[in-house]
């Protein structure tokens, strides 16, 4: 089987590489027992 964290690292791993704070997510969000949402920003 994998690795059951794989999901969090690379969702980290992007984070990262899209300059974001994990503590404060601007784009890429962590929605509790569903999965993550990518939010755009309007202008």
């Amino acid at each position: 089987m994998g690795e059951l964290k794989i999901v969090d690292v690379n969702i980290s791993r992007i984070r990262q590489k899209i300059g974001q704070d994990a503590t404060g997510p601007q784009y890429l969000e962590t929605v509790w027992g569903f999965g993550y949402l990518w939010r755009v920003q309007h202008c």
